[in-house]
């Protein structure tokens, strides 16, 4: 059985000055058990490199000073702050930030691990950087970008997701995700779709600043109105259910002529036509009795890359009562 001990320290641990000789890449000092009441650094540069149980008050890193977190935390009760021209790194995963996090005019964040709950707020400042790498898998609170924030991997949360600020947030490649609400830019906010990045959501996206997109492949999931919108995403609003996402101006992988369905007797009779396809691997053939949860019910393989026309058609022999279909182009990537 393995087991791990951890020191316990009544108070704040503060560093000012600490022998470089303590830490391999860093040089200030190390921080490796409960913090108490805790971390401050100033100054210098220090890093966690074993499990820290609980921080019960702030994570604060003010002038020059660094902060590596290498190892995970269990809770970190009050804020993650840095100041003046700090830098933060995390590494490891938090399972709860009950605090705000607050970047100053000048600081950077890095977040490359897992933030399971964020309860507090994101603020960052004019001329101050965030950028996650990593995920926050519960957003509670509200971002509000004045600076530079950048989400090269996922937020996740159950409710809304506000972004406030006259600043820019950039999904390059990202996701943001509302699984029981939507998401709202602010008058002043602007959100760069780059990469492929994708904002999904249950209730849309209520936009009241500018979505930009480089058109490569972005989507937005579950409509999108108001505000400045790029190409592909301006017919967004008020989708239907069983709707695909919206695709911004990046080249799709089939061009679509026509999709028909024919009542025949007890059958349904479906066929499509593309003028071009690259890369289609095959067509998922979905059936719904509502309109709104669909099930694949057969697959028909695609032509992979062509510039001809090509026709196809399935028949639904288990025809009973009003459907309706829908098809899932899937690419061999």
């Amino acid at each position: 059985m393995k087991t791990t001990l951890l020191f316990l320290f009544a108070g704040c641990i503060t560093f000012t000055s600490l022998l470089a000789a303590t830490v391999d890449q860093c040089g200030g000092g190390i921080v490796d058990a409960d913090a108490g009441d805790g971390i401050a650094y100033s100054d210098v540069c220090g890093e966690t490199n074993a499990f820290i149980n609980t921080v019960n008050g702030n994570i604060t890193v003010s002038g020059t000073g660094e902060l590596n977190i290498n190892a995970d935390i269990g809770t970190v009760n009050g804020a993650i702050e840095a100041n003046n021209t700090a830098i933060i790194r995390m590494f490891g995963n938090v399972s709860t930030i009950g605090g705000d996090i607050n970047l100053a005019s000048g600081t950077f964040l890095l977040l490359d691990g897992e933030v399971f709950i964020m309860s507090g707020n994101i603020n960052v400042a004019a001329g101050a950087s965030l950028i996650i790498t990593g995920s926050i898998l519960n957003m509670n609170g509200t971002i509000n970008v004045d600076g530079e924030l950048e989400i090269d991997g996922s937020v996740t949360s159950t409710g809304t997701i506000d972004i406030t600020g006259s600043g820019t947030t950039t999904i390059d490649g990202g996701t943001i995700e509302s699984t029981g609400g939507g998401v709202t830019i602010g008058p002043d906010a602007t959100v760069e779709m780059t990469n492929g990045s994708t904002i999904e959501t249950d209730d849309g996206v209520d936009n009241e600043g500018t979505i930009t997109s480089d058109g490569d492949g972005n989507t937005i999931d579950g409509g999108v109105s108001g505000g400045d919108l790029p190409p592909g995403f301006e017919d967004c609003e008020n989708p239907a259910p069983g709707d695909p996402p919206c695709m911004d101006n990046a080249v799709l992988p089939v061009e679509w002529v026509y999709f028909n369905a024919i009542e025949e007797g007890q059958s349904a009779a479906l066929s499509w036509q593309t003028a071009s396809e690259l890369n289609n691997d095959r067509f998922e053939i979905q059936k719904s009795l509502d309109g709104q949860t669909f099930a694949t019910i057969a697959e028909v393989m695609g032509q992979g890359t062509t510039s001809e026309t090509v026709n196809y058609s399935f028949v639904d022999f288990d025809f009973r009562q009003d459907s309706y279909y829908r098809l899932k182009q899937v690419d061999f990537d």
